[in-house]
């Protein structure tokens, strides 16, 4: 928490110390981002027993092998209405799959796997994202400006034995059924023009919320450095960190995840 506390101090302070240089942040009005995406991904994982209540906490990268590192694609589009009113969208798809032998006993809810069992894990991660961004104080070098939004989160989790010795007790499947889950999110946006053909972009995002049988938090810090000579165009390369933890108390979603992952990203901007 305190690396998060330290970079969203020298995002706001960075916010507040903007230089003016020649044009505009928002050359057109539609923006539409592609681009790739290098995690380094931690996932921990409880899934509750309907009988018995608490279950055991695991890590999905250690004991179930899904991959700690991946390349993921993104994409996103910004509408600006104007130079205070904009619209942004996003979606990215961060789900990941994996086969792996326990090298030990484990309960999972209402299921116990011995050494040995053969296991299939999948981590269905989904966001759909879309935020209304209005610009506090804007110029022809640089926007600030606050964001609401919906963070639309489909998340699940199963592990599925498919050897004689996957399950001693209960089903040879355990999971954390499918859910769709909305969430709200506050904001800042910060865009300025640091030279002639550079751009700094960056981004903050929270919420902390309890939802009918659901609750928890999430925490997103992101910042990017655009290459913007060409008029159609640009390009970028940045850092994004994000941390979700949801907790359910449902038979559809009985249990916790705190997924947390952060790496660098690169980017192309078309505008029109």
């Amino acid at each position: 928490m305190k690396l998060i506390s330290n970079t969203l101090a020298i995002l706001l302070l960075s916010m507040l110390s903007l230089s003016a240089y020649a044009d505009t942040p928002f050359k057109n009005k539609l923006e539409v981002t592609l681009g790739a995406y290098f995690p380094s991904i931690d996932t921990s994982v409880q899934i509750d027993s309907n009988q018995t209540g608490l279950g055991n906490r695991f890590d999905l990268e250690d004991i179930f092998g899904l991959d700690d590192s991946e390349t993921y694609g993104f994409g996103g589009l910004e509408y600006h209405f104007n130079d205070h009113h904009g619209l942004e969208l996003t979606y990215f798809d961060l789900s990941r799959d994996a086969h792996k032998s326990l090298s030990k006993d484990i309960t999972i809810g209402d299921n116990t796997y011995s050494a040995g069992a053969s296991l299939e894990t999948e981590f269905n991660y989904e966001v759909y994202r879309a935020s209304y961004i209005y610009n506090v104080l804007t110029n022809k070098d640089y926007a600030v400006g606050l964001g609401i939004g919906l963070h639309i989160t489909k998340i699940g989790v199963s592990v599925e034995s498919n050897s004689s010795l996957g399950s001693l007790t209960g089903s040879n499947k355990a999971e954390l059924e499918d859910t769709s889950l909305p969430l709200p999110v506050l904001g800042l946006r910060g865009n300025w023009r640091i030279a002639d053909n550079w751009i700094i972009d960056s981004n903050i995002d929270g919420f902390a919320l309890k939802y009918d049988d659901y609750k928890g938090y999430l925490v997103n810090v992101g910042v990017a450095l655009e290459y913007d000579r060409f008029e159609y165009v640009s390009f970028g390369a940045g850092w994004d960190y994000y941390n979700l933890n949801v907790e359910g108390d449902k038979d559809k979603f009985n249990g916790e995840i705190d997924y947390e992952y952060s790496g660098p990203m690169f980017y192309m901007k078309g505008r029109f």
